[in-house]
């Protein structure tokens, strides 16, 4: 990514500031168990994503979902989009701003 051209400035979407719990059956030698969990990974990412920019010197941000889609579709969330549309329509805005 970063041998094509240096970017002036990178935005990274802010992961979730509440991390959601779910449940989990796992299934033991007992039977089903229920358990709470976390997926503590999209936090990680973006702290690893933030430190490669650090390192390369490069300005970075975190931006909350819904103030980059007002700012590049025009909208926050809408009812009838879905994640798939969501991403459509994110990256054909990204392609267009290269």
């Amino acid at each position: 990514m970063f041998k094509a051209g240096r970017p002036d400035f990178v935005a990274i979407q802010q992961p979730m500031r509440n991390v959601v719990s779910f449940k989990k059956t796992r299934q033991t030698l007992t039977g089903p168990v229920d358990e709470q969990t976390i997926n503590p990974n999209a936090l990680q990412l973006e702290g690893v994503r933030g430190c490669g920019h650090y390192r390369r010197r490069i300005p970075w941000e975190t931006i909350p979902s819904a103030t980059w889609r007002k700012h590049f579709l025009g909208m926050g969330r809408s009812p009838g989009f879905d994640r798939a549309m969501w991403k459509r329509c994110s990256g054909v805005e990204c392609s267009r701003s290269m």
